[in-house]
């Protein structure tokens, strides 16, 4: 899925287990794109440089919570960002 010596300064963090991944969209209240299901099944999120981030389970919760997505743009979950705020 992802080729990471292709990829340099790529950190991944270990994958998520199916039971994380239905926390997180029982808290989120949503299911999650399967695609993005499989992703978190091989990497649960992952940084490049600190330029790209891609939330883990745990943080994606937390960052929708903070940032009220579910108010500010219902229908839509953040998954990650450019770590440039």
């Amino acid at each position: 899925m992802i080729n990471s010596p292709q990829i340099p300064n790529l950190l991944m963090n270990q994958p998520a287990s199916d039971i994380h991944i239905k926390e997180a969209e029982s808290q989120l209240n949503r299911g999650l794109p399967h695609a993005y299901k499989t992703l978190l099944e091989h990497t649960n999120g992952f940084s490049i440089g600190g330029e790209l981030l891609l939330y883990g389970t745990e943080d994606m919760v937390k960052r929708n919570a903070t940032w009220e997505t579910n108010h500010y743009a219902k229908g839509y979950v953040a998954i990650g960002d450019n770590g440039g705020g």
